[in-house]
Protein backbone atom coordinates (compact mmCIF):
# COMPACT_ATOMS: atom_id res chain seq x y z
CA UNK A 1 0.00 0.00 0.00
CA UNK A 2 0.94 3.34 -0.06
CA UNK A 3 0.14 6.69 1.98
CA UNK A 4 1.50 9.84 3.44
CA UNK A 5 2.06 11.86 6.97
CA UNK A 6 3.64 14.61 8.37
CA UNK A 7 6.83 13.88 10.30
CA UNK A 8 7.98 16.91 12.88
CA UNK A 9 11.63 17.01 13.07
CA UNK A 10 14.37 18.47 15.17
CA UNK A 11 17.75 19.52 13.71
CA UNK A 12 20.47 16.46 14.79
CA UNK A 13 18.24 14.42 15.81
CA UNK A 14 18.09 10.68 13.22
CA UNK A 15 15.14 9.41 12.35
CA UNK A 16 13.99 5.98 11.00
CA UNK A 17 10.76 4.23 9.76
CA UNK A 18 10.46 0.30 10.93
CA UNK A 19 7.87 -1.26 8.95
CA UNK A 20 6.08 -4.47 10.05
CA UNK A 21 3.90 -6.53 7.76
CA UNK A 22 0.94 -9.23 9.15
CA UNK A 23 3.20 -12.03 8.83
CA UNK A 24 5.76 -10.35 11.60
CA UNK A 25 8.19 -9.39 9.48
CA UNK A 26 9.89 -6.03 10.39
CA UNK A 27 12.23 -3.84 8.02
CA UNK A 28 14.14 -1.03 9.14
CA UNK A 29 14.57 2.41 7.14
CA UNK A 30 16.87 5.20 7.98
CA UNK A 31 15.55 8.47 6.76
CA UNK A 32 16.99 11.49 5.57
CA UNK A 33 19.04 13.51 8.48
CA UNK A 34 17.46 16.96 8.84
CA UNK A 35 19.30 19.97 7.30
CA UNK A 36 18.93 23.61 8.09
CA UNK A 37 19.42 25.34 5.03
CA UNK A 38 17.04 22.92 2.47
CA UNK A 39 13.70 24.03 0.85
CA UNK A 40 10.74 21.69 0.37
CA UNK A 41 7.77 22.44 -2.18
CA UNK A 42 4.25 21.42 -0.79
CA UNK A 43 1.40 21.37 -3.05
CA UNK A 44 -2.49 21.16 -3.11
CA UNK A 45 -5.01 21.42 -5.96
CA UNK A 46 -8.81 23.09 -5.30
CA UNK A 47 -10.77 23.91 -8.38
CA UNK A 48 -8.17 23.71 -11.35
CA UNK A 49 -5.75 26.04 -9.09
CA UNK A 50 -2.44 24.65 -7.40
CA UNK A 51 -1.42 26.65 -4.05
CA UNK A 52 1.87 26.06 -3.57
CA UNK A 53 3.74 26.95 -0.40
CA UNK A 54 7.54 26.47 0.08
CA UNK A 55 8.67 25.16 3.58
CA UNK A 56 11.83 25.82 5.53
CA UNK A 57 13.34 26.46 8.59
CA UNK A 58 13.41 29.35 10.84
CA UNK A 59 17.03 29.62 10.55
CA UNK A 60 16.69 28.93 6.20
CA UNK A 61 15.23 32.30 4.43
CA UNK A 62 14.04 32.80 1.24
CA UNK A 63 16.83 34.27 -1.51
CA UNK A 64 15.76 36.76 -3.72
CA UNK A 65 17.18 34.89 -6.71
CA UNK A 66 14.53 31.83 -6.56
CA UNK A 67 12.76 30.54 -9.94
CA UNK A 68 10.02 28.67 -10.28
CA UNK A 69 9.86 26.17 -13.50
CA UNK A 70 6.89 23.77 -14.52
CA UNK A 71 7.32 21.38 -17.59
CA UNK A 72 4.93 18.88 -18.51
CA UNK A 73 5.66 16.19 -20.77
CA UNK A 74 8.71 17.77 -22.07
CA UNK A 75 7.41 21.11 -22.88
CA UNK A 76 8.01 23.85 -20.63
CA UNK A 77 5.20 25.90 -19.63
CA UNK A 78 6.94 28.97 -17.82
CA UNK A 79 9.92 30.45 -16.08
CA UNK A 80 8.91 32.65 -13.10
CA UNK A 81 10.63 34.77 -10.26
CA UNK A 82 9.67 33.43 -6.22
CA UNK A 83 8.58 36.53 -4.40
CA UNK A 84 6.47 35.47 -1.94
CA UNK A 85 6.39 31.85 0.27
CA UNK A 86 3.16 30.95 -1.21
CA UNK A 87 1.35 30.83 -4.64
CA UNK A 88 -0.99 29.69 -7.46
CA UNK A 89 -1.30 28.27 -10.75
CA UNK A 90 -4.17 28.16 -12.86
CA UNK A 91 -4.54 24.94 -14.74
CA UNK A 92 -6.85 26.03 -17.27
CA UNK A 93 -4.55 26.17 -20.30
CA UNK A 94 -2.39 23.42 -18.61
CA UNK A 95 -2.88 20.44 -20.66
CA UNK A 96 -3.34 16.42 -19.16
CA UNK A 97 -0.46 15.02 -17.66
CA UNK A 98 1.91 14.88 -15.06
CA UNK A 99 3.09 18.25 -14.23
CA UNK A 100 7.02 18.43 -12.83
CA UNK A 101 7.51 21.93 -10.77
CA UNK A 102 11.12 22.96 -9.84
CA UNK A 103 12.25 25.99 -7.77
CA UNK A 104 15.70 26.90 -8.79
CA UNK A 105 18.02 29.16 -7.62
CA UNK A 106 20.14 31.85 -9.84
CA UNK A 107 22.67 29.78 -10.45
CA UNK A 108 20.04 27.58 -12.27
CA UNK A 109 20.18 24.75 -9.48
CA UNK A 110 17.42 22.45 -8.09
CA UNK A 111 16.50 22.73 -4.31
CA UNK A 112 13.45 21.29 -4.63
CA UNK A 113 10.95 19.29 -6.61
CA UNK A 114 7.49 17.90 -6.60
CA UNK A 115 4.76 16.28 -9.08
CA UNK A 116 1.53 16.89 -9.70
CA UNK A 117 -1.34 15.30 -12.27
CA UNK A 118 -2.91 17.67 -14.08
CA UNK A 119 -6.86 15.69 -14.89
CA UNK A 120 -9.01 17.25 -17.84
CA UNK A 121 -12.89 15.77 -18.21
CA UNK A 122 -14.04 13.71 -21.26
CA UNK A 123 -15.32 16.31 -23.46
CA UNK A 124 -15.07 13.89 -26.38
CA UNK A 125 -17.86 12.05 -28.39
CA UNK A 126 -16.77 9.05 -30.53
CA UNK A 127 -18.62 7.31 -33.31
CA UNK A 128 -17.65 4.22 -34.89
CA UNK A 129 -19.41 3.29 -38.00
CA UNK A 130 -18.44 0.18 -39.67
CA UNK A 131 -19.33 -0.89 -43.47
CA UNK A 132 -21.24 -4.07 -42.74
CA UNK A 133 -23.37 -5.35 -40.13
CA UNK A 134 -21.02 -8.99 -40.46
CA UNK A 135 -17.39 -10.08 -41.97
CA UNK A 136 -16.06 -13.04 -42.52
CA UNK A 137 -12.89 -14.84 -41.91
CA UNK A 138 -9.98 -12.43 -42.71
CA UNK A 139 -12.52 -10.03 -44.93
CA UNK A 140 -11.05 -6.35 -44.61
CA UNK A 141 -13.16 -4.09 -42.10
CA UNK A 142 -13.72 -0.05 -43.35
CA UNK A 143 -14.90 1.57 -40.17
CA UNK A 144 -15.46 5.32 -40.51
CA UNK A 145 -14.19 7.11 -37.07
CA UNK A 146 -16.02 10.21 -36.12
CA UNK A 147 -14.58 12.86 -32.98
CA UNK A 148 -16.41 15.68 -31.46
CA UNK A 149 -17.19 17.44 -28.88
CA UNK A 150 -20.18 17.75 -26.88
CA UNK A 151 -21.46 20.11 -29.41
CA UNK A 152 -20.97 18.42 -32.56
CA UNK A 153 -18.09 19.82 -33.84
CA UNK A 154 -14.99 18.41 -35.14
CA UNK A 155 -11.74 17.52 -32.82
CA UNK A 156 -8.14 18.35 -34.32
CA UNK A 157 -5.43 16.94 -33.04
CA UNK A 158 -3.06 13.61 -33.15
CA UNK A 159 -4.59 10.53 -32.04
CA UNK A 160 -3.60 7.06 -31.19
CA UNK A 161 -5.91 3.82 -32.24
CA UNK A 162 -5.26 -0.27 -30.58
CA UNK A 163 -6.65 -3.02 -32.38
CA UNK A 164 -6.62 -6.49 -30.75
CA UNK A 165 -8.34 -9.63 -31.69
CA UNK A 166 -11.53 -10.00 -28.76
CA UNK A 167 -10.73 -13.40 -28.23
CA UNK A 168 -7.20 -13.31 -28.08
CA UNK A 169 -6.60 -10.77 -25.79
CA UNK A 170 -8.71 -9.95 -22.68
CA UNK A 171 -10.01 -6.90 -21.97
CA UNK A 172 -8.11 -5.23 -18.51
CA UNK A 173 -9.89 -1.96 -17.71
CA UNK A 174 -7.40 -0.99 -14.96
CA UNK A 175 -3.54 -2.76 -17.37
CA UNK A 176 -1.42 -0.66 -18.48
CA UNK A 177 -3.36 1.22 -22.07
CA UNK A 178 -2.74 4.09 -24.04
CA UNK A 179 -4.21 6.67 -21.89
CA UNK A 180 -2.49 5.61 -18.97
CA UNK A 181 1.20 5.00 -20.80
CA UNK A 182 0.79 8.89 -22.28
CA UNK A 183 -0.44 10.01 -19.63
CA UNK A 184 1.33 8.21 -16.53
CA UNK A 185 3.47 5.22 -16.82
CA UNK A 186 6.02 6.58 -19.39
CA UNK A 187 6.77 9.51 -17.04
CA UNK A 188 7.63 7.66 -13.68
CA UNK A 189 10.18 5.02 -12.52
CA UNK A 190 9.49 1.32 -11.53
CA UNK A 191 6.52 -0.67 -11.82
CA UNK A 192 3.10 1.16 -11.45
CA UNK A 193 0.45 -1.32 -10.28
CA UNK A 194 -2.69 -1.41 -12.29
CA UNK A 195 -2.42 2.31 -13.71
CA UNK A 196 -5.52 2.40 -15.58
CA UNK A 197 -7.29 1.93 -12.24
CA UNK A 198 -6.58 5.67 -11.76
CA UNK A 199 -8.60 6.83 -14.92
CA UNK A 200 -11.90 4.55 -14.50
CA UNK A 201 -14.22 6.76 -13.14
CA UNK A 202 -12.07 9.46 -11.78
CA UNK A 203 -13.37 10.76 -8.01
CA UNK A 204 -11.71 12.97 -5.53
CA UNK A 205 -10.34 9.56 -3.41
CA UNK A 206 -8.27 8.77 -6.60
CA UNK A 207 -6.82 12.30 -7.79
CA UNK A 208 -5.66 11.50 -3.83
CA UNK A 209 -4.30 8.25 -4.24
CA UNK A 210 -2.83 9.30 -7.71
CA UNK A 211 -0.93 12.87 -5.91
CA UNK A 212 0.12 9.56 -3.37
CA UNK A 213 1.28 7.46 -6.23
CA UNK A 214 3.68 10.80 -7.58
CA UNK A 215 5.03 11.29 -4.51
CA UNK A 216 6.12 7.70 -4.28
CA UNK A 217 7.59 6.92 -7.71
CA UNK A 218 8.35 10.52 -8.44
CA UNK A 219 12.09 11.02 -9.96
CA UNK A 220 14.65 13.42 -11.50
CA UNK A 221 14.96 12.28 -15.05
CA UNK A 222 18.46 14.68 -15.41
CA UNK A 223 20.98 15.93 -13.19
CA UNK A 224 20.63 19.56 -13.79
CA UNK A 225 23.55 20.54 -11.40
CA UNK A 226 25.51 18.65 -14.15
CA UNK A 227 23.41 20.12 -17.44
CA UNK A 228 23.12 23.99 -17.28
CA UNK A 229 27.10 24.10 -15.21
CA UNK A 230 29.71 25.98 -16.34
CA UNK A 231 32.40 23.62 -14.84
CA UNK A 232 33.33 21.03 -17.72
CA UNK A 233 32.62 17.13 -17.38
CA UNK A 234 32.88 14.39 -19.81
CA UNK A 235 29.85 12.65 -20.63
CA UNK A 236 29.74 8.87 -20.27
CA UNK A 237 27.79 8.52 -23.94
CA UNK A 238 28.88 10.56 -26.77
CA UNK A 239 26.37 11.59 -29.19
CA UNK A 240 25.88 9.24 -32.52
CA UNK A 241 27.39 10.55 -35.38
CA UNK A 242 26.35 7.14 -37.25
CA UNK A 243 25.05 4.10 -37.28
CA UNK A 244 28.22 1.17 -37.20
CA UNK A 245 27.58 -2.45 -37.41
CA UNK A 246 30.30 -4.87 -35.98
CA UNK A 247 30.52 -8.86 -36.80
CA UNK A 248 31.60 -11.74 -39.16
CA UNK A 249 30.10 -13.44 -41.68
CA UNK A 250 31.45 -17.10 -41.60
CA UNK A 251 30.43 -19.98 -44.10
CA UNK A 252 27.27 -22.33 -42.48
CA UNK A 253 29.24 -25.28 -44.45
CA UNK A 254 32.64 -25.07 -43.64
CA UNK A 255 32.52 -22.61 -40.55
CA UNK A 256 35.40 -20.33 -41.51
CA UNK A 257 35.57 -16.34 -42.26
CA UNK A 258 34.06 -15.68 -46.09
CA UNK A 259 36.11 -13.24 -47.95
CA UNK A 260 34.71 -9.27 -48.50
Amino acid sequence: GMGSFMLPVSMGEKYKAIVSTTEGIKKEFSLPEPEANRLALSITERNGVIHYTILHTPQKKLSENLYLVAHIRGFLLFIQPIEKEQGAINLQSVPEGILTLTILDGNYLPHSERLAFVRRENNSVWKLTPDKSSYDSRSPVSLDIHLSDLSGQPIKGNFSLSVTDNYAIGCDSIGDNILSNLLLTSDLKGYIHQPGYYFVSPSPRKQTELDILLMVHGWRKYDMSQAISTAPFTPLQLPEAQLVLNGQVKSTILKNKLKD
